[in-house]
C-alpha cells in the first residue's frame, strides 16, 4: 500500500522553489523519510527527468492541483507504527483534489512510467 502510494506521489509529483519536478523530488524525498519507521525502504523519490517529460502535458490550474497535494504532503509529520493507519489516511487526504487533473496530464504521467 505505502509503495503504491508513494509511487502515485512519484508520479503526480510536488515544496517551495525551483519547478514542479524539483519540489516533487524534495517532497518524495522527505516524505520517504517520514514514512520510514513505518515501510522502511519501501519509497522511491520522483525521477526529475521523467516528471519534465510528462509535465509539459500538464497545464496550469494542473501544476497548481498537484503543488496543493505537496504542500500538504510537506506538512505532514513522522509516521510512527502505532499511528500508521492515521498517517496513511492524512497521506491519502492530500490527494483527494487530484482527480481534477487534465487527461493529458495524467496520461503523460502514465506513459512516462
Amino acid at each position: 500500500m505505502m509503495r503504491f502510494t508513494l509511487l502515485l506521489i512519484g508520479l503526480l509529483s510536488t515544496s517551495a522553489c525551483g519547478d514542479l519536478c524539483d519540489r516533487a523530488h524534495a517532497a518524495t524525498e522527505e516524505l520517504a523519510e517520514k514514512g520510514k519507521a513505518c515501510a522502511p525502504g519501501d519509497a522511491t523519490p520522483t525521477d526529475t527527468t521523467a516528471c519534465r517529460t510528462w509535465v509539459k502535458d500538464c497545464t496550469d490550474a494542473d501544476i497548481s492541483e498537484l503543488d496543493q497535494s505537496y504542500a500538504c504532503l510537506s506538512e505532514m509529520g513522522t509516521c510512527t507504527p502505532t499511528a500508521k493507519a492515521a498517517w496513511v489516511a492524512q497521506m491519502d487526504a492530500c490527494f483527494t483534489n487530484l482527480s481534477r487533473l487534465s487527461i493529458g496530464c495524467v496520461t503523460a504521467m502514465a506513459k512516462s512510467q
